[in-house]
């Protein structure tokens, strides 16, 4: 792997990224990805980028909400086969009800809303939403939580759910929190709870 990946040595130690494949041990891996905060730009995005991707993030649900599906994979049981739900299609999402709908999609397996996934993702957003209202030391500007779950429901339920894509965290310099991930992930809490009853 080193003659593949160059690793850098700090304080002593060998520091290399590892990429890992979060969907190796599933059988049907439903995945979504959803990015997070109600700004994917930094303070230091040059004038061109920030006005591109402000223009997207007031277009989507991102702005409002602080949050946005970029896309997802499910697997529909009763036909026996994945659909797809791409990037192009994920960006003319500009209302709350499409982006509860969609999400709702991402979980129904062709016979039900997968509860026992929805309700074990809600307790891991929470963990994660208790730790974001206390750091005081990173935004995360496009950054996104990528979604796994097992679509196979003969299969054992596994689940996962991690943070992503850190290109753009900045150092917190003005005190406060990350409010933008903070208001996505309430938001996405309230919707998943929605769907769990």
């Amino acid at each position: 792997m080193d003659s593949i990946i160059e690793s850098s040595t700090v304080l002593g130690r060998k520091i290399s990224v590892v990429m890992e494949d979060l969907t190796f041990a599933y059988s049907r891996p439903c995945i979504m990805d959803i990015k997070m905060g109600t700004k994917t730009y930094a303070e230091d995005t040059n004038m061109f980028k920030k006005k591109i991707r402000q223009l997207k993030d007031d277009g989507t649900t991102s702005s409002r909400y602080g949050l946005r599906i970029t896309g997802f994979r499910t697997f529909n049981m009763a036909s026996n086969q994945f659909f797809e739900f791409g990037k192009e299609a994920a960006e003319r999402i500009s209302n709350i009800e499409s982006m509860e709908q969609k999400i709702k999609d991402f979980y129904f397996n062709g016979n039900v809303v997968r509860k026992d996934v929805v309700l074990y993702f809600i307790e891991r957003l929470t963990l994660l939403l208790s730790w974001m209202n206390t750091q005081n030391y990173y935004r995360f500007y496009s950054s996104s939580l990528l979604f796994v779950y097992e679509g196979q429901t003969e299969q054992l339920f596994k689940a996962d759910v991690r943070m992503i894509d850190f290109a753009h965290v900045h150092e917190i310099r003005d005190g406060g929190i990350d409010e933008g991930y903070v208001k996505g992930l309430k938001k996405l809490i309230e919707i998943l709870t929605k769907l769990s009853h």
